[in-house]
């Protein structure tokens, strides 16, 4: 076997995670072995351990890596001082980017979190949590401020959340499309039902 291969500019660390996320949305996480995701890469299985602890360690990483990345860009969003609606729709903007630019990642962190460790499990859900509530308070507040239609806030958070997971039949069916007009026209249609 040889060594890991990584691409310009990616850690060997990096490198796993990403094939071990490939082999986590094929197969599952709980059906991945170790030495499943040290033959994805290329090495043995033992090398392996020489950088990473575990599979739940990979688990780990690959989960926080995407909830830390929306959690750094509510901070973002926080510090423009925008209306609610603008700082909505940039939250938005990136949860698609996301989906588009890190689909693998974030499937895993979508679909196979339920397997993280007692000890990270509440972590994640409240950071989850968090960036859903963001979400529901800008609605509020645009509801309040009248830019918004006088909609139920959560139910609409938890609407827009499941339009953005609809992405996820857009990558199985790898539809072509202009990514800049495919983000456009999402934000055109969330944005059509909330605002009068």
């Amino acid at each position: 076997m040889s060594k890991i291969k990584v691409i310009r500019n990616e850690t060997k660390l990096a490198a796993i995670e990403q094939q071990a996320s490939i082999l986590f949305k094929q197969k599952g996480y709980s059906a991945t072995s170790m030495k499943d995701i040290a033959e994805q890469i290329g090495i043995e299985a033992p090398s392996l351990y020489n950088h990473i602890s575990s599979k739940a360690d990979l688990l780990k990483t690959i989960c926080f890596s995407v909830a830390d990345s929306f959690e750094e860009e509510m901070k973002r969003s926080e510090q423009r001082n925008a209306t609610p609606e603008v700082e909505l729709e940039q939250m938005l903007r990136f949860h698609i980017q996301m989906m588009l630019n890190n689909f693998t990642t974030l499937w895993v962190a979508n679909h196979e979190w339920k397997h993280l460790s007692q000890i990270y499990l509440k972590k994640y859900i409240d950071k989850r949590k968090a960036y859903e509530n963001k979400m529901r308070w800008l609605i509020e507040q645009g509801i309040t401020k009248g830019t918004f239609a006088a909609l139920d806030a959560k139910m609409a958070t938890l609407i827009i959340l499941a339009a953005l997971r609809g992405l996820e039949f857009w990558q199985k069916e790898k539809q072509p499309a202009n990514a800049d007009v495919l983000e456009n026209n999402i934000i055109q249609q969330l944005f059509n039902g909330l605002t009068q």
